[in-house]
């Protein structure tokens, strides 16, 4: 096909065409919230999903912009005009070229420019300046400043084609993120380790179309996942990374992006596979003996910026209810409750987040940790008022969980347990799990405990009950738990 000639008549259409589509796309998205929050609420501007923590003032969205809402929405069009701004000094023209060919594709299927030429590279310049212009148009609007969106430009005459829908662009991977997780509902955290996946897919493939994808693409990515030593992660992480993928390729069929999944990711995860163990006697004398539960309190370090009785707490919590630590290091003074006279800690989405929806559960406190007299002072403290229980965990935008994370990785450390990621917080709940199985607690009751997803007949997923309060509470009271300072 011939490229059609850059005339000024057509670059005189791009500039207004682009300064037109910028202000009137503000026209939409300032009177819409809720359109604004789904558009960047977890996106950067160029579309590209970050992954964060969708910033809690777009979690509810009315009929107008909240205050808060309104310093998101500047901040976000300070960053685009900025980047523009850097952009034009740097003279990079790539987002001009992204904007004058969705002009352009407006006009006509067969209009074909050549932006390589001396002539589209004057023509970029122009419309990149003008997207400068539209933008700092919008951060003017933020100061209630009365711009008038431009009127739909008049197609110029030398464009003789009949005006069609412009193609649509191809998509990646990254694009399916937000469909996947309407799909499934996904919460934050899963839409985290999603991204993650992603990152490593595209540094094994590189940014790929969904038409492009082949079997190739496929055994390219798993040969890349199973090279343990640049990747520093064995199959079993690989294999989550996989699913992650695969999981993301079904979307694509679902929603008509693909006619079928083009690879197949096969990852045995039990080849050179570890398995995480339950903390040892030893392992629980040594922590126990740390100056943490020693009555000198005072001689513990301030890791992460937390306090020493947040840390003290959090472990006793770990120790006895067998939670994920991010479960625990969310939890809020209202999330202590007593329930038909037994203390239990209630986990709930509410407070931050949760793994799955069997995830949110309420847990008692055994009876050994209730005799603690340093936990039972700690605990008539919290459980009046509302905030957070261990507030010192709480506050950062990584979230108390990864803050806790980090900072019993510096307290493991400390009372010389070994490093690695398989001796983190969790072999709290495989302590937990292997000695409910020790006295005979039925599996059903030890999900209910832990938070477990129930396994086996689609009968027993769909029809298991959760144990009660008092069933639960015994099966925990049964347990012989590590001696701490105040028992010892």
């Amino acid at each position: 096909m011939p490229y059609t000639p850059i005339t000024d008549e057509l670059v005189v259409y791009i500039v207004r065409k682009t300064e037109q589509a910028i202000l009137a796309m503000d026209d939409v998205l300032r009177h819409n919230p809720d359109q604004f929050a789904q558009l960047f609420g977890t996106r950067r501007w160029k579309g590209y999903f970050t992954g964060r923590t969708v910033n809690p003032t777009w979690k509810n969205t009315g009929a107008s912009l909240t205050r808060e809402q309104f310093e998101d929405v500047e901040r976000i069009h300070n960053e685009i005009t900025l980047e523009l701004q850097t952009d034009l000094s740097l003279g990079n023209l790539d987002a001009a070229q992204r904007q004058a060919e969705f002009a352009c594709g407006a006009l006509a299927q067969s209009l074909r420019v050549d932006w390589t030429t001396d002539e589209g590279r004057n023509a970029l310049q122009k419309v990149l300046r003008a997207m400068v212009r539209a933008w700092k148009g919008v951060r003017e609007r933020n100061k209630g400043e009365p711009i008038e969106t431009p009127s739909e430009p008049e197609n110029p005459a030398r464009v003789t084609a009949m005006p069609v829908e412009p193609a649509a662009p191809s998509l990646t991977l990254r694009e399916v993120v937000l469909l996947w997780a309407r799909h499934r509902s996904a919460n934050a955290e899963a839409i985290k380790r999603t991204n993650r996946a992603l990152d490593l897919f595209e540094q094994a493939v590189g940014k790929l179309p969904l038409e492009e994808l082949t079997r190739a693409t496929g055994a390219q990515f798993v040969r890349f996942l199973l090279d343990a030593d640049a990747r520093g992660f064995g199959n079993t992480t690989a294999k989550h990374q996989g699913t992650c993928i695969t999981a993301l390729l079904n979307v694509a069929v679902d929603e008509g992006l693909i006619e079928k999944i083009p690879f197949t990711i096969r990852i045995d995860r039990n080849v050179g596979a570890r398995r995480r163990e339950p903390w040892t006697d030893e392992q629980l004398r040594l922590m126990y003996s740390h100056a943490l539960f020693t009555g000198r309190m005072s001689d513990t370090p301030r890791w992460q910026d937390v306090d020493p009785t947040d840390g003290r707490a959090l472990l006793l919590l770990l120790q006895h209810t067998g939670a994920r630590i991010g479960e625990i290091a969310q939890l809020r003074r209202e999330d202590f409750q007593t329930r038909s006279s037994v203390t239990s800690i209630r986990i709930t989405a509410e407070a931050g987040t949760v793994k799955t929806q069997e995830s949110e559960r309420v847990v008692p406190l055994a009876a050994h940790l209730l005799a603690d007299p340093w936990f039972a002072n700690w605990l008539e403290g919290v459980m009046v008022g509302t905030g957070n229980a261990m507030p010192t965990l709480c506050g950062r935008a990584r979230g108390p969980g990864d803050t806790a994370g980090q900072w019993f990785r510096q307290f493991r450390a400390a009372v010389g347990l070994p490093p690695g990621e398989l001796e983190g917080a969790h072999k709290f709940r495989h302590w937990i799990r292997t000695s409910l199985a020790e006295v005979d607690v039925s599996t059903e009751t030890a999900d209910s405990i832990t938070g477990h997803s129930a396994t086996g007949s689609s009968g027993r997923k769909d029809y298991t009950a959760r144990a009660s309060l008092k069933i639960m509470k015994d099966a925990l009271d049964r347990l012989t738990y590590p001696a701490t300072f105040s028992d010892a």
